[in-house]
């Protein structure tokens, strides 16, 4: 009898969390669709996962489909329709969720240090929240979306994945290219540049070119080697995302006065690695293209470098886009550094 009576507690008990987790789905639900009766009446698609959304323009480009690589501009807004911020951490302020240089104005965070280029998104590969991918996989170049995403389809569709909104949130979101092969559309890409900025330069390997813009002196540069570099980091559409240089700093409006703009100095290493030493005293090294370009360079030389993403940094940081090809500037200050020196480092 008594265990009886502890199974049937138990059942009672999973009964409520049950009926406490349908309701606080059934309680979004009402308050979603009374939120787009009042405003939209009848004018919006639903769909069976409970997703509203609105077509803004229809595009006649490319289908998307999974595993396709997809150029985006997006906003993120509250159900109320105000654009959403993140949250920040201690290091970084929140920002605003989205990807267009008017909504930062808009809002008072515009930054030149920050990007506001398109987005580079990826289907069928659990990076995107399930109710974002199902209306993508709908979807084709040109098209612009307004979607209302309830919580339960903002995780990422894989077991576990935790959701990445506790209420209904919008997402408009406009496809400006879908690419299948990401690889031969950055070499296309960066050729497209090199046609533009240097015309006639070749390849010196996949993805890597490179052009000398003021000779050196004596020879390349080799291992063991020491050297001092100043540098500027682009994207292709020329905006700034790294350097060392104050008065470029100053040019381009990101000048912050915490940063020494010291030239990065380091050892030339065996199997093109270029060796820094931070701050901290701890060692890191370069992304690939950076180190080639270095190996490649003579004493007092200044050269550009643009490469595919292979070289750099793959599949993307927290300020660099997916699949991003880079282009350095690069110029050669000093090297063979004295014993002193070196311990300095």
């Amino acid at each position: 009898m008594r265990n009886l009576l502890v199974i049937t507690s138990m059942l009672f008990l999973f009964a409520c969390a049950q009926e406490v987790e349908e309701s606080a789905r059934s309680i979004e639900e009402r308050i979603l669709k009374a939120r787009i009766q009042v405003h939209y009446l009848d004018s919006l698609h639903k769909t069976q996962s409970g997703m509203y959304y609105m077509i803004q323009a229809k595009g006649t480009g490319k289908a998307i489909e999974k595993e396709n690589f997809v150029y985006v501009h997006y906003s993120t807004l509250d159900l109320f329709e105000n654009y959403k911020w993140t949250q920040g951490t201690q290091t970084e302020p929140p920002m605003v969720m989205s990807s267009l240089e008017w909504v930062a104005k808009q809002l008072g965070d515009y930054s030149d240090a920050n990007y506001y280029g398109p987005d580079m998104w990826v289907t069928g590969s659990y990076a995107l929240m399930e109710g974002i991918e199902e209306a993508m996989l709908t979807m084709r170049e040109g098209d612009k979306r307004r979607i209302w995403l309830p919580s339960w389809l903002s995780t990422q569709g894989f077991s576990g994945s935790p959701l990445a909104h506790t209420s209904t949130t919008i997402h408009e979101v406009e496809i400006l290219r879908v690419i299948t092969d990401i690889e031969q559309f950055q070499i296309d890409s960066l050729e497209s540049y090199r046609d533009k900025r240097y015309p006639g330069l070749d390849s010196l390997s996949f993805g890597f070119y490179k052009k000398t813009l003021k000779e050196g002196v004596g020879d390349t540069l080799k291992i063991g080697d020491w050297v001092n570099v100043r540098y500027v980091g682009r994207l292709l559409d020329d905006f700034v995302f790294d350097l060392n240089i104050a008065d470029t700093a100053k040019k381009y409006n990101i000048f912050n006065s915490s940063n020494p703009y010291d030239a990065l100095r380091g050892e030339c290493k065996e199997d093109e690695y270029f060796e820094i030493t931070k701050s901290d005293g701890s060692q890191t090294g370069t992304v690939a293209g950076f180190a080639k370009a270095i190996f490649s360079m003579k004493h007092e030389e200044e050269a550009v470098a643009f490469f595919y993403s292979g070289l750099g940094y793959g599949n993307g940081t927290d300020f660099i886009r997916l699949f991003s090809p880079l282009v350095f500037w690069f110029k050669v200050e000093k090297t063979n550094f004295s014993e002193e020196e070196k311990e300095e480092t």
